[in-house]
């Protein structure tokens, strides 16, 4: 049944993989690991533990997030799709780190630190080893096969993808200008300590835009929030303490 149903949505996960630009075995590897294609996980009879469901096994506001119902399997790869290919845009084509923030999330400090693999937790290191198996497998056992011709498929056979909502197309606009905007106002705050006070004040006023913007998105966008002790005010404890010592700096320079 299993292969039957990996067949039956193959030409998805290829159209899926050629719109988004992926490589077809990672989209399909990410199927195989999320939901083995099992009849009662697609149709979201059967959750995950954490309530995952569909071929994905998208969380709920993940689904919101990207509009689609995550028990239609032609929406969820699509949407799968689009999302991998956000994170690898992030990641500059790091395939490991895309299916990782697949699984753990995108926005995590981790990924930026030279030991992140060692900082992944155990399940997200055995997803991001699963999908990596299931693809080299697919790719080595398409190697030994004879290229078979191409065959047309109707044009309205695979979706296209999402368009971007109002939200996204303003904040490409927007984002620059509010973070531009906390580089000059932190600059001329700081003025008065002299250049030093000037660049530090410019730095500290980019950060508070650029927060401001992460916000936007979480509480506007529908992007998922950040994990940890602080993640009530979508800040970690960092970002908690930048806030703090940034608003007393210009304060003290305003004043």
């Amino acid at each position: 049944m299993a292969k039957d149903l990996a067949a039956q949505y193959e030409p998805i996960i290829q159209g899926a993989a050629k719109a988004f630009d992926l490589d077809p075995n990672i989209l399909r590897g990410m199927a195989q690991t999320e939901s083995g294609f099992d009849p009662d996980v697609i149709s979201g009879k059967r959750a995950s533990k954490a309530g995952a469901i569909g071929i994905m096994q998208f969380m709920p506001e993940t689904a919101k997030r990207f509009g689609v119902d995550p028990t239609n399997p032609k929406q969820a790869i699509f949407a799968s799709a689009q999302y991998l290919r956000e994170n690898l845009d992030k990641f500059g084509g790091d395939y490991q780190k895309a299916v990782a923030g697949y699984s753990w999330g995108e926005n995590r400090d981790d990924y930026n630190r030279p030991d992140w693999v060692k900082r992944l937790p155990p399940e997200t290191k055995g997803y991001v080893k699963q999908v990596l198996t299931h693809a080299a497998q697919r790719a080595g056992s398409e190697e030994e096969k004879p290229a078979a011709p191409a065959q047309a498929r109707p044009t309205d056979a695979i979706p296209t993808a999402r368009e971007e909502t109002t939200y996204e197309k303003v904040r490409k606009s927007a984002a620059p200008i509010v973070e531009g905007a906390g580089a000059v106002l932190g600059g001329l705050a700081g003025t008065a300590a002299g250049p030093a006070g000037t660049v530090l004040g410019a730095g500290l006023g980019y950060g508070m835009g650029k927060e401001l913007v992460e916000a936007a998105d979480v509480y506007i966008g529908g992007k998922p929030r950040r994990e940890g002790i602080a993640s009530y005010f979508y800040l970690n404890p960092s970002t908690l303490l930048r806030f703090f010592f940034t608003s007393l700096y210009l304060c003290s320079n305003l004043i």
